[in-house]
């Protein structure tokens, strides 16, 4: 696995480094030898950190910890914040810091010496929070690019607000978190759902598996990831037809059994309503695309 290494990521003279970028593509899985704290500005996508998938958009905010695995993925363009972090830069306190919850708690206030229960490195700014954050994260790439005289504590000062918030907002799902952690529960759903979506997948047997009823799990799922279960699997599900229509020469129903739809009918009128198409219109019409390249 790749490590992206400190010294190469990090002037030593300034102990951080900032910079926005926009991707519609993939990252391959890596570890750090840094942290790293990914602002979510547009767009969305999956992030996978330490092996668990989140759905994240604009507003999200990952804390990712030193030698954490992490990677992420976008259909559509998704414009990132990076702040990448030797503790060094909080404080020298923090020099030996080994976890991201001992840089959250050492550098915060005296009243968030509390360390959370369950450490998520997602954590979700919406309304009048979003627009706070914006400002900080913009204030923050402005001074580390202009370098004025001062910059250095400027950017300590927006930096110490922003950990603040971040804490602040990770005690509050943790006081909220019911024992089963839904937002974890949610993530071993998405893995699961990913990693067998053209199979035979029963919602009931999923809410047994993680003690939820089926109609809470469903909520659940929505409420991380915004649409339910069921359209997860169809979206998947028709994402791959689509590929198989326009790279093999599979027949339409083999195509249909092969994403996970026993009955020809189902498939017919799942893929029309996903995509406004039958999938022989499809075939065609991506046959024509093809033709005029």
């Amino acid at each position: 696995m790749y490590q992206y290494k400190l010294s190469d990521n990090i002037d030593p003279q300034e102990n951080i480094n900032m910079f926005r970028y926009s991707t519609s593509s993939s990252d391959y899985e890596h570890i750090h030898e840094f942290f790293e704290i990914v602002f979510i500005a547009s767009g969305s996508g999956i992030h996978n950190v330490g092996g668990v998938s989140y759905s994240v958009e604009r507003g999200d905010v990952l804390f990712i910890d030193f030698d954490q695995t992490h990677a992420f993925s976008s259909d559509t363009q998704m414009t990132i914040v990076n702040c990448l972090l030797d503790p060094v830069f909080i404080g020298k306190e923090l020099m030996n810091a080994e976890n991201a919850i001992d840089i959250l708690t050492l550098s915060a206030y005296v009243e968030f010496s509390t360390k959370v229960s369950q450490f998520v490195p997602k954590v979700i700014f919406r309304g009048k929070d979003l627009l706070k954050l914006d400002l900080l994260f913009e204030s923050m790439l402005e001074e580390f690019d202009e370098k004025s005289i001062g910059y250095k504590t400027a950017i300590q000062g927006y930096l110490q607000v922003i950990l603040t918030y971040i804490f602040r907002k990770m005690r509050e799902e943790d006081n909220e978190r019911a024992p089963l952690l839904p937002h974890k529960v949610a993530s071993d759903m998405l893995r699961d759902l990913e990693a067998s979506f053209f199979g035979k997948i029963s919602l009931n047997e999923l809410a047994a598996k993680y003690s939820y009823n089926a109609s809470y799990l469903s909520r659940i799922f929505k409420a991380c990831y915004g649409k339910s279960p069921m359209a997860f699997i169809h979206e998947k599900r028709m994402d791959e037809a689509i590929r198989l229509l326009g790279e093999t020469d599979l027949t339409v129903e083999e195509i249909g059994r092969q994403v996970g739809y026993g009955e020809k009918k189902q498939f017919y009128k799942i893929f029309k309503q996903y995509t406004g198409l039958t999938p022989s219109k499809m075939r065609d019409a991506r046959n024509k695309m093809t033709t005029i390249k």
